[in-house]
């Protein structure tokens, strides 16, 4: 082979070579991994389960503009900086450009939705999000699902858990809407359904503030 066709033949292979890395990966959709709850947190007592109305209770952080999750304030001060509002039955909500839930505005809130989630099988349940901006949901001080920043309407990775002992679960939501469009829906699979379906309204309540 001459020198003149050993070089071409060496700068095809390159150009080959940097075509194929320089592709996107493209790959089945791994679940997160498998969380296990922490061992602080169990079903409700019977006695504060029996008290339990339907819906989560929100609190609306007005002038949110942060572009992360994350810096809503800590949960110990939900009930101090954010503004309690009327229960949400269910999260199946593609706002667009109108009111996010009775937060008065279409811009600039941050959420927190407090309550609890009713797990009526033993099993693994999947959790996968549909939001706009970010979403975090936690069972206790176990973090399911994490997609936190700003962000168009997308859906978040899938997060899993497994329950050994049926019962009401404490739940606790957190959202934002910064500008633009909004949507929030919030889908699980159950041991008893392998399809990704809207969370009820049934599995959804909060204890009455006192």
């Amino acid at each position: 082979m001459s020198l003149h066709n050993r070089a071409t033949g060496c700068c095809l292979l390159t150009i080959v070579a940097f075509f194929l890395l320089s592709q996107p990966a493209f790959c089945q959709e791994q679940a997160s991994p498998t969380s296990s709850i922490d061992s602080t947190t169990r079903p409700l007592a019977a006695k504060d389960a029996e008290t339990l109305q339907p819906g989560l209770t929100p609190f609306y952080f007005r002038n949110f503009y942060a572009r992360d999750l994350r810096q809503l304030p800590g949960f110990k001060k939900t009930h101090k900086k954010g503004e309690m509002g009327e229960p949400i039955l269910k999260l199946n909500h593609q706002f667009g450009n109108g009111m996010v839930f009775d937060s008065g505005t279409n811009k600039g809130v941050g959420i927190r939705m407090i309550g609890a989630i009713n797990f009526d099988h033993t099993g693994e349940y999947r959790f996968q999000a549909l939001s706009n901006d970010g979403f975090q949901l936690y069972l206790g001080d176990t973090l399911i699902v994490n997609d936190p920043k700003q962000h168009s309407d997308q859906l978040s990775e899938i997060g899993s858990i497994v329950i050994d002992e049926p019962g009401w679960y404490p739940l606790r939501i957190d959202y934002f809407q910064r500008k633009g469009t909004a949507a929030l829906k919030l889908f699980w699979e159950t041991p008893q359904n392998t399809e990704m379906t809207i969370v009820p309204a049934s599995a959804y309540a909060h204890q009455p503030e006192k």
